[in-house]
Parts: structure tokens; C-alpha cells; sequence
């Protein structure tokens, strides 16, 4: 099973990255981040069942308890069972607000129930069907329940200069960032984890779009 990243910005748009995106990684369902990097954005539920119902496909919205209450997150849990969404993610967040496991206590019943790897038996007893972990570019783990692994994959040089101030919470790794070949390198750590279920963050689909083309199109 496959499942993207998805940060939409223009609904026409979006439905031609996707559609474009699918036409080479025929992926299994999309989640929308909730505020990625605290700025303002499309809400994830609306823009989730706008484009689950223009695709047909599943669309998993996430909601972060940073700097919610447990009220306002009940009331987002209740949005996206009005619209019908597939799912929901679950996340803690990096501010001040509620725990991903106050969120799942209120959220069963969806087809997808994701969450992080972090108290795993907690979150199976409330329900979790996935886990979804950082982003990984070696020693691949095995793990006893539904676990996607994160592939964000890297072509530029560039880009790991401009990383270098955010707040990522997992590292990468010194011999990839130091890859004469960061296709090449990619192509490996694809060829790992494409008998697995694993999830695809792009850091900006539009711009990476003919490398992703290239790297999954022939490996």
C-alpha cells in the first residue's frame, strides 16, 4: 500500500498534480498535513473532501492537537465524519494543546486511523489502523503492525541547506547528504522499500515532479 503527502494550494491544479502524480505511483491514499510550519493554509478537511470527491480516491485529513483544545479538535473528528472522509490523522504537534492519543480517543470508527510509531500499544487499543514513521533513508525496520514508511526523497544539494534551520525531529543521514548521485541514491532507497507500504513526502510535488517521474517510472 502507498500513500502521499499532499499540500494543496489551487483545487484545479491540485486535481492535475495528482492525477499526473498517480499516472506513474499508483498511490493507495492521500493525507493532507494540518498547518505544515504554522502558517496560514487550506483547511485540511475542506480541501479533503473536495478532492476525495473530484478523484475517488481516499483522503485522510490531519488534525494536530498543537495549540487546540480538546473541543476544537472533537469538532474537526465531527467534520470529517460529515464529509465522509476515510480517515484522520492524529498527531501531538510541536506547541502547547492536546496529545495525539486525546485525538484518537475520539476518532474511531474511520477506515483510516494513522498516527506516529510513538506509544504504539496505547494508540492500537484506541483504535489505530497505521503508523506512518520519519522519514527514513537506511536500516529499514520491520514492524508487527501496519506501518508505512516514509520516503522523502531528495535531488538537490541545494535543498539540505535550507533544511538546515527547520525543525525536522529525525535526522538525515551524513553519507546522503553527501551523495555525488542523490538520484542514484534515491533509486536505492526506493528499490528497499517498494515491496513495502510506504509514504511518499514530497517536499514541493509541482518541482520535483519529473525527478519523482524519473525515479519511479524505472526502478
Amino acid at each position: 500500500m502507498i500513500g502521499i503527502e499532499f499540500i494543496p494550494s489551487e483545487f484545479e491544479s491540485d486535481i492535475e498534480l495528482l492525477g499526473e502524480l498517480r499516472g506513474f505511483l499508483p498511490f493507495d491514499f492521500v493525507l493532507i498535513p494540518d498547518n505544515p510550519a504554522f502558517e496560514v493554509k487550506i483547511s485540511p478537511i475542506i480541501s479533503a473532501k473536495m478532492l476525495q470527491d473530484a478523484l475517488s480516491l481516499p483522503f485522510v485529513a490531519c488534525i494536530s492537537g498543537s495549540g487546540k483544545s480538546l473541543e476544537v479538535a472533537k469538532s474537526l473528528i465531527l467534520g470529517a465524519r460529515y464529509a465522509s472522509l476515510k480517515g484522520i490523522a492524529c498527531v501531538s504537534g510541536d506547541r502547547e494543546g492536546i496529545s495525539s492519543i486525546e485525538i484518537l480517543k475520539n476518532a474511531q470508527g474511520f477506515e483510516y486511523l494513522i498516527s506516529s510509531t510513538t506509544k504504539l500499544e496505547e494508540k492500537r487499543a484506541l483504535g489505530l489502523t497505521h503508523c506512518i514513521t520519519q522519514p527514513l533513508y537506511e536500516n529499514f525496520p520491520t514492524f508487527s503492525f501496519p506501518t508505512f514508511l516514509n520516503f522523502m526523497p531528495i535531488f538537490s544539494p541545494q535543498t539540505f541547506s535550507s533544511l538546515q534551520n527547520s525543525k525536522l525531529g529525525f535526522e538525515i543521514p551524513q553519507s546522503y547528504k553527501e551523495s555525488k548521485d542523490l538520484m542514484q541514491s534515491n533509486f536505492e532507497i526506493y528499490s528497499q522499500i517498494k515491496n513495502r507500504d510506504f509514504y511518499l513526502t514530497p517536499l514541493n510535488l509541482k518541482r520535483q515532479m519529473p525527478y519523482l517521474k524519473s525515479l519511479f517510472s524505472h526502478s
